[in-house]
């Protein structure tokens, strides 16, 4: 598992890097690739409305979230309280790693707990959920997360496009460090390598 994620890890170094040489490079084509992202991520803008789909499967469905939860629950409760060393010359070293170890796990354990009685709701009574999806359809609306994505993302396509040598420079020198700090841990450690 480890290994899968360094490498999922480096494959995304190695595009930053990639992309910031072609930036670099070309720092025109940067207001194309904007264009481009947004017309290939426009059919993901039409409403999903899954609920129909997951009430009719609800013994499915609440029968995948319980045993998730579970199997997340029974890794992650003995890591409470412990100290986190996840290999010797990687992970926490700090007393601040430590902490933030912790804390996660911590996290992950009450999300895990809070899923598992989601799921078991889900899978013997789904219509006790619905006042909660009523408010979480009024608080989280789906209009409101555009709006605020799309004011982000306004100005940092923004910058970017008014300064496109420059963020060419820091997707290569950070996908590039990123990578050369990741390959260079890994394979440092005992049993290291890909």
């Amino acid at each position: 598992m480890v290994r899968f994620l360094v490498f999922v890890l480096a494959v995304g170094c190695l595009a930053g890097v990639v992309l910031g040489v072609w930036v670099l490079l070309y720092p025109r084509s940067l207001q194309n690739l904007t264009r481009t992202l947004s017309e290939l991520l426009h059919p993901l803008r039409r409403p999903i409305r899954p609920e129909r789909f997951i009430y009719r499967r609800h013994r499915l469905f609440g029968l995948v979230v319980t045993l998730g939860s579970l199997y997340t629950f029974s890794h992650l409760h003995g890591y409470v309280g412990e100290n986190l060393t996840l290999k010797p010359g990687w992970g926490p070293g700090g007393g601040g790693e430590v902490y933030l170890w912790e804390s996660l796990a911590a996290i992950f354990t009450l999300a895990s707990v809070f899923s598992l009685l989601v799921g078991l709701a889900i899978f013997s009574r789904p219509s006790s959920l619905k006042g909660f999806e009523a408010w979480a359809n009024r608080r989280l609306s789906q209009q409101m997360v555009q709006q605020t994505a799309q004011r982000v993302r306004g100005l940092w396509m923004c910058w970017v496009l008014q300064h496109p040598r420059l963020t060419g420079m820091l997707l290569t020198a950070g996908g590039g460090f990123a990578l050369w700090r990741l390959l260079s841990e890994w394979w440092l450690l005992p049993g290291g390598g890909l």
